[in-house]
């Protein structure tokens, strides 16, 4: 969409853990960035809302130290 979001950022902003299962497993890129360049494991971690969510983006690559626009990682979105 306009603010560059695909179905992995959505799933993960959602807390969505076996959508976001399915679309890892589909091939989708863990570490794809949105417009702010933020990546779906900061989305799970600012929202907080799924533990299953952030275990299954990181076992499957997500880059925690990865850094926005802002010059924010994960970390940074989750307090």
């Amino acid at each position: 969409d306009a603010q560059g979001y695909d179905a992995l950022h959505l799933a993960a902003h959602c807390g969505a853990p076996m959508l976001t299962h399915y679309l890892l497993a589909s091939g989708i890129d863990v570490n794809t960035r949105d417009a702010a360049g933020r990546t779906p494991l900061m989305w799970a971690a600012y929202q907080a809302n799924s533990l299953d969510t952030l275990e299954a983006l990181c076992w499957n690559g997500g880059d925690a130290l990865a850094v926005d626009d802002s010059g924010f990682t994960a970390l940074h979105w989750a307090v």
